[in-house]
């Protein structure tokens, strides 16, 4: 058994969940002689200021976290056919989205706090770690993704062209 996510059960292929559900990045990390660690690095995606008021109206304020407010609420799946870059394009400037408290993996990481940064940024902070190239990797594999999101676009509307 193992907490991998599985691939989504649509037979289609479907870009948005190959990206979600693949790691980019795995670490092997022996804790003592008997235990190990095996780390898998994801891309995270954002939610615009509109969607993520509507699923958690408590993320307003990052800050504050009280009993009484609702925990996280995961958001509902983007629609397949909206693009990554449209999305990139809905955000206003400068947004940074909410950290959500109480969704770290243990409680060392509930105490995180998350930054977004420019990629350069990023890679010059995390410099000689191995998060530097998960980094990279993460930020060329959203290239690729784009790449791919803007050929099918191309291959769809031509193909309705002949039609």
């Amino acid at each position: 058994m193992h907490r991998q996510p599985r691939p989504h059960e649509s037979s289609e292929f479907n870009l948005q969940f190959r990206y979600v559900t693949e790691p980019v990045w795995t670490q092997f990390l022996p804790v003592t002689v008997r235990t190990q660690y095996l780390l898998f690095w994801y891309i995270a995606e954002t939610l615009p200021p509109s969607l993520e008021d509507t699923v958690n109206p408590a993320s307003s304020s990052p800050s504050t976290h009280s009993p009484s407010q609702a925990p996280y609420q995961p958001p509902p799946c983007y629609p397949p056919d909206l693009r990554l870059l449209d999305r990139v394009r809905a955000e206003p400037k400068d947004y940074e989205p909410p950290r959500h408290e109480g969704t770290g993996v243990n409680e060392e990481e509930m105490l995180y706090r998350s930054y977004l940064l420019k990629i350069d940024d990023a890679v010059a902070k995390l410099r000689g770690s191995v998060m530097a190239d998960v980094v990279k990797e993460g930020w060329e594999a959203i290239q690729v993704r784009m790449r791919e999101e803007e050929w099918l676009s191309q291959e769809s509307s031509a193909g309705k062209k002949q039609d």
